[in-house]
């Protein structure tokens, strides 16, 4: 018995180590070349250059495969589901194979299957000419959204609300991996969790502040009290959604909904891994799940602890993340002075000129508050970025 993991995380998001201290067999880890550094202790252990991109990851894991065949593949983030489910296939190993994969990679295929569930979607289309665009426009109106269809961190996605606009994207040509949908206002939530043995077996829920998409304004989230009712209507949700899907016999998600001003649920999209922006963290001090750490050992065929009955929580979390500036940055503060804030990542480097941020991934600083309720989360939010912003020093 033996694991390829195919990772792109920095050690600090990626325990495999602690995650597997029961596995009985050789750990094998194929990690990017800027985090080679960080890992030790793996019976093989490879770095590359470009790992997203790097089709050597494949042939090395066949010339692996034939030396020392391995029983399980682990791959946490998104850009490494289809590569890690296409290997599965091809060595006849367990777990999630390319068809599955592919349908919570790909955008449109994935809505494909939930509209035919009859889970509320947006109107949508995927793009083969700028005229696709167009036609849907003229039939459905403005605003509209531009993303691409196996994005993922909001890059590339675009909200077009004019034709102005629409010919400002045009200019530069519209790549061909691409869906245009109609444009939901309401409220932005995710949905995350766990399905163990096909079944949805643990769910957290977040609500967006300010929203994923205004990348030139601080993005964050307050994490929902498990007891709230919107929490149970998410919960329904899902389970429908997982109907609807190819769903892997086990898998850590990310789902983000919408809720419209008459009070229903509209469906955005969904991955089969956990989310970003620190929610794996939020949830862990919350609840006391590891999300990546479930999900590893579920891959590899090891029990997972008894997930939490109890909806006693003694205070909620919350994570606000910095957007840069197209400027050069002079100086920004390495802590902050309220006791509430749980974690800050100061992730700007002084003296860098920064371009506009693309996507709420474009960040000079992620803060993690805590307190009672979700109004003082949100509160705490504020406080922290109106802080921070005092304190940070940009120079055109």
């Amino acid at each position: 018995m033996s694991v390829l993991i195919l990772n792109r995380f920095p050690s600090r998001m990626a325990r495999y180590k602690e995650w597997l201290w029961d596995f009985d067999g050789e750990i094998n880890l194929f990690t990017s070349q800027r985090t080679l550094d960080e890992f030790d202790g793996f019976n093989v252990i490879q770095g590359y250059a470009h790992f997203q991109n790097n089709a050597n990851v494949e042939i090395d894991a066949e010339l692996l495969f034939q030396k020392a065949p391995f029983s399980h593949i682990v791959a946490l983030d998104e850009t490494e589901i289809v590569r890690a489910a296409l290997l599965r296939q091809r060595f006849g190993i367990n777990g999630q194979h390319y068809s599955s994969a592919l349908a919570f990679r790909d955008k449109v295929l994935m809505k494909d299957q939930v509209c035919r569930a009859g889970v509320p979607t947006p109107k949508y289309l995927r793009v083969h000419h700028p005229l696709d665009v167009w036609d849907f426009i003229t039939h459905y109106g403005y605003p509209v959204v531009l993303k691409p269809v196996d994005g993922f961190g909001s890059i590339g996605v675009k909200v077009v609300k004019s034709e102005q606009e629409l010919r400002t994207i045009l200019q530069d040509g519209l790549p061909s991996n691409y869906e245009v949908e109609q444009f939901v206002d309401g409220p932005m939530y995710t949905i995350d969790g766990l399905v163990i043995d096909r079944t949805v077996s643990f769910v957290s829920s977040t609500k967006y502040v300010n929203g994923c998409l205004d990348f030139d304004t601080t993005t964050g989230y307050v994490v929902l009290h498990p007891q709230s009712t919107l929490l149970s209507r998410f919960k329904e949700f899902i389970t429908k959604v997982f109907s609807a899907m190819p769903t892997p016999d086990h898998c850590s998600f990310h789902c983000e909904v919408f809720l419209t001003s008459d009070d229903k649920i509209v469906f955005c999209e969904i991955a089969c891994r956990t989310g970003g922006g620190m929610i794996d963290e939020a949830i862990l001090r919350m609840y006391g799940v590891d999300l990546n750490g479930y999900q590893t050992r579920l891959e590899c065929a090891l029990p997972v602890p008894v997930l939490p009955q109890s909806q006693h929580i003694d205070k909620l979390f919350g994570t606000v993340m910095i957007p840069r500036q197209a400027r050069t940055l002079v100086d920004l503060p390495m802590q902050l002075p309220f006791d509430w804030v749980e974690l800050y990542m100061p992730n700007g480097k002084v003296g860098t000129q920064y371009t506009a941020p693309q996507s709420y991934l474009d960040n000079v600083g992620t803060i993690m508050v805590s307190g009672r309720n979700e109004a003082v989360v949100e509160d705490r939010l504020n406080e922290a970025t109106a802080w921070f912003n005092e304190h940070v020093i940009w120079k055109d």
